[in-house]
Formats: C-alpha cells, sequence, structure tokens
C-alpha cells in the first residue's frame, strides 16, 4: 500500500510561504501531529514537509523533505499524510526495539515499527518482514568513539538521490524514516540528526 495525502485532514496556507520559513499559517489544523505534510499536491510545486506540532492555525517545526524548493501562496492546498493508518503505525508501539549490534544488523518490522541499533563498527542494514509495518522508523546511535558507517539495504530513494551522511559525533543519534512504496522500495527521509 502506498501512502497518499488524506483530504480529511486538508486545509491552505492562509498566508504566504517562504523557503526557510519554519511556520505554516493555515486555515485548518491536522488533528495529529507530528506529521507529514504534502503542499501543492500534484503541480510543479509539489513539496513534502514534516510538522513536529500546531497551535490555532499554526503549524509548526516545518521542515522540507522532498519536492520543489519554492516559495508558496497564500492559498496553497496542504494536505496531510498522517491519517489514522499512518500514525498507529507509531502511536502503537510503546518503546523502542533496541537491535543487537552486529556484522549485519536486520531490523525485523515483525518486532515494531521503530527500531534502534548502537553502532560498534560499520554494519550492513538489512531488513525483514517489511508487510507488517509498510512505514518505519529507525534510529541509530554512534558509540562512545563515533566515526562508524552503515552499509543501506538496497532500493532505497533518498531526497533528491542523495543518500545522507550518518552524525559522526561520539554518542550521536540520526533518525530516519522509511515508507515501503512497493516491495523491496522504499522512500527514505531523514528526521533527526546529530542529537
Amino acid at each position: 500500500m502506498i501512502f497518499k495525502a488524506n483530504d480529511k485532514y486538508a486545509g491552505s496556507l492562509s498566508s504566504g510561504y517562504t523557503v526557510g520559513d519554519n511556520t505554516f499559517y493555515v486555515t485548518a489544523v491536522p488533528i495529529n501531529v507530528p506529521t507529514i505534510i504534502v503542499a501543492a499536491k500534484g503541480t510543479a510545486d509539489e513539496t513534502v514537509f514534516t510538522v513536529t506540532s500546531s497551535t490555532i492555525n499554526t503549524l509548526i517545526g516545518v521542515a522540507r523533505l522532498k519536492g520543489a524548493n519554492v516559495n508558496l501562496d497564500a492559498g496553497t492546498t496542504l494536505t496531510c499524510l498522517n491519517n489514522a493508518e499512518f500514525i498507529n503505525q507509531f502511536v502503537s508501539i510503546s518503546s523502542w526495539v533496541t537491535k543487537s549490534y552486529g556484522a549485519t544488523v536486520t531490523f525485523d518490522l515483525d518486532e515494531g515499527a521503530k527500531q534502534r541499533v548502537v553502532l560498534a563498527g560499520n554494519p550492513t542494514l538489512a531488513l525483514a518482514n517489511v508487510s507488517s509495518a509498510k512505514v518505519f522508523h529507525l534510529r541509530i546511535t554512534q558509540s562512545s568513539s563515533g566515526g562508524n558507517t552503515v552499509t543501506w539495504w538496497s532500493g532505497i530513494s533518498w531526497d533528491d538521490g542523495v543518500v545522507p551522511t550518518l552524525s559522526t559525533g561520539a554518542n550521536k543519534t540520526d533518525t530516519f524514516l522509511f515508507i515501503e512504496t512497493s516491495p523491496g522500495y522504499y522512500d527514505g527521509y531523514v528526521t533527526g540528526q546529530n542529537k
């Protein structure tokens, strides 16, 4: 299943958005945050953003994930990816599943859609039972000495086609979101770095 914007949580910009802003002023606020927002869906300006919180008619913590890097006019439509099926992938998981380090670290999604590992070297990352989740978060933390790298599994489409570089500082954590778009293929997003 490919997750699509859900018009139940649709709105529009009540004033324009300038590239680099971290706030949307909107006509309606989605009821679940954090979330993923698609602006100008289906147009040349289509852009995917993350949003971390909201107040009345305002979405806060807006960060561009993918798509056009353009200013958006007042009235631009916004649709929301965090319908119940999407958000429940995360809220139903009470804690992160911690994986043991090895030369290959396999994230078995039967165990949960939020998983993490602390690096002790430079592992190859693998997946199992993706159909159990479809959408999943991974947290990768450096060892106390830092400087480790990973080899990602195949089939990931990263933002702008660029594979992200892990933060290398001691004990630093990067977080990633993946959406399975079809069997063996994934959209990959960086949702936090150098934490």
